[in-house]
């Protein structure tokens, strides 16, 4: 009898093992025939009996109860009934009976009731990696994929080898989708530079870094389609012309000038200097869902960041001193990813994006001195410079969404955009001289942060 066990258990390892690999590779599976005859060859026998097998059995895509207990009959056209059972677990479900299961059902293939040991592990790893455990055995599905759009996209899992068994079957809900948020982000300041120094002592009584920004509300909108190929393309836009602040000083204050200083214009003189920018983004993106935790994107980005310096006497008399106007036209390329981090199957998740990209700057500033001719007859009023250089963007954001229903959720989190190699108006004083016949450059080596918590709608249609 010991015999006879080891000899069963045998066959029945060599089965289990066999067939998820078989199935995987649309290879035809042993039949109970052959496995006893290698058994008997591979196993010494001293003890005789006799073994009653059913060789009509078949294993694989039948082998998983749950494919079958859908009340909708799977032919050959395998169209959707809402009236399936969604316990199947299968999303979206159409049921597989018996005598079709191994063909796909709506967007469900064949090889998914038995994953592959490789699909297998690489779902363990994925759980460990990015801890979205959303997939459904060896293929990603998308969750509430109920849409008529799911079977538009004619895929098939009819080559399942090992290493991309059922890898080209991931199925989107093919539609419009649109968010809408308010970024309350805030600015960095500008580079350090003293603007406003006491006459008497050479001190500094303002510099370019005590110019705060406050957080500001930032609308922004994005528009998406996505195929039920999971391609999809997206475009985007924000905007933002009010951020400003502001300083001053007195007690025989000295204003730092274009290529020469404003001393004080007697007693009382104050001086105070205003400090404003305005910040543009259109996008235009390719999008690709790469499985249901990651989509990867590749598009076209504009940037636009006007910045403007103003510096005036207000005491005492009132009088525009100098103002300086620094423009930066970016457009350029990125590319990037919006990944799922966080799913346990609930309503709420943990996703983040992350947009990185090279910019052509097409930048220039402007400089005007209204009250210098007057004062100092040797010098000129107004001069300009531009020049073409390169920019770096680096776009990080981190959200915590609720899905309130398939269709509609509510999110918030935190978001960060770095610029690097825009010109900022302060950084034009030092390479800009007003004194006859009047000489500029442009300093594009400003780098720049904006911050801030979000808060948004998300809605499918």
């Amino acid at each position: 009898m010991r015999k006879l066990a080891s000899q069963l258990a045998v066959g029945f390892a060599l089965l289990c093992l066999y067939a998820p690999f078989a199935q995987a590779n649309e290879v035809n599976l042993f039949t109970f025939e052959e496995i006893e005859e290698f058994v008997e060859e591979n196993t010494p026998s001293t003890v005789s009996y006799e073994m009653t097998l059913d060789t009509t059995a078949t294993f694989g895509s039948e082998e998983s109860d749950p494919c079958n207990t859908c009340d909708t009959t799977c032919d050959t056209s395998c169209e959707c009934d809402a009236s399936c059972e969604t316990s199947c677990g299968c999303e979206p479900s159409c049921g597989i009976s018996e005598d079709c299961c191994a063909k796909p059902s709506c967007g469900v293939p064949a090889c998914l009731s038995t994953p592959s040991l490789f699909h297998q592990f690489r779902d363990i790893r994925s759980m460990f990696s990015l801890n979205c455990v959303r997939t459904k055995g060896s293929c990603f599905l998308i969750s509430h994929c109920d849409a008529p759009g799911c079977d538009s996209c004619d895929l098939s899992c009819d080559s399942c080898d090992l290493d991309s068994c059922c890898e080209p079957c991931l199925r989107c809900c093919s539609g419009w989708t649109v968010w809408a948020e308010s970024m309350f982000l805030r600015r960095s300041t500008a580079d350090p530079l003293v603007l406003i120094s006491d006459q008497n002592t050479g001190g500094s009584i303002l510099n370019a870094t005590n110019l705060e920004f406050d957080h500001r509300a930032v609308p922004r909108v994005h528009l998406m389609y996505e195929t039920a190929c999971c391609w999809g393309i997206e475009g985007g836009f924000f905007g933002i012309d009010s951020w400003s602040t502001h300083g001053q000083g007195g007690n025989s204050p000295v204003l730092t000038g274009p290529g020469l200083p404003f001393p004080s214009t007697g007693p009382g003189t104050i001086y105070q200097v205003n400090y404003s920018s305005e910040l543009i983004s259109a996008e235009l993106n390719l999008r690709r869902r790469w499985n249901e935790c990651l989509t990867m994107l590749a598009g076209f980005r504009y940037f636009e960041f006007n910045d403007d310096f103003l510096a005036s006497a207000t005491a005492p008399v009132v009088e525009e001193m100098y103002e300086i106007d620094a423009d930066n036209q970016m457009y350029g390329f990125q590319v990037g990813g919006d990944a799922e981090l966080i799913n346990r199957g609930g309503p709420f998740h943990i996703d983040s994006l992350v947009r990185l990209g090279v910019f052509y700057n097409n930048a220039d500033q402007s400089t005007y001195a209204p009250a210098l001719t007057p004062l100092i007859p040797a010098t000129v009023d107004r001069i300009s410079a531009r020049a073409d250089d390169a920019v770096f963007m680096a776009e990080i954001g981190l959200r915590g969404v609720f899905e309130l229903s398939n269709d509609l959720s509510i999110y918030g989190g935190y978001h960060i955009l770095w610029l690097d190699g825009i010109a900022l108006a302060p950084d034009q004083i030092p390479v800009t001289d007003m004194l006859a016949p009047g000489s500029a450059s442009l300093d594009t080596g400003g780098t720049l942060y904006f911050h801030g918590a979000t808060v948004g709608l998300q809605a499918s249609f």
